[in-house]
């Protein structure tokens, strides 16, 4: 395996691009949105819970198509 220090700066940000917006589907459990849209639109807890991780599945895998297409 070859040293970090070997990928370009570009390769090492996009790595840590692809590896943060894969963490970021599951960081709302203690997130203070998804308690505020819960509050505000009225919603019960499994409403708020699928409607929240949906938003942010489908947001971390556009994160990660940028990445796949900036790399190209």
């Amino acid at each position: 395996m070859a040293p970090a220090s070997s990928h370009s700066n570009i390769s090492q940000a996009l790595i840590g691009i692809a590896i943060a917006s894969e963490a970021y589907i599951f960081n709302h459990l203690n997130y203070f949105g998804l308690w505020l849209v819960r509050q505000y639109l009225d919603m019960d807890d499994r409403q708020t819970s699928k409607s929240w991780t949906l938003m942010k599945t489908i947001l971390s895998i556009t994160f990660l198509f940028k990445v796949l297409l900036i790399s190209i």
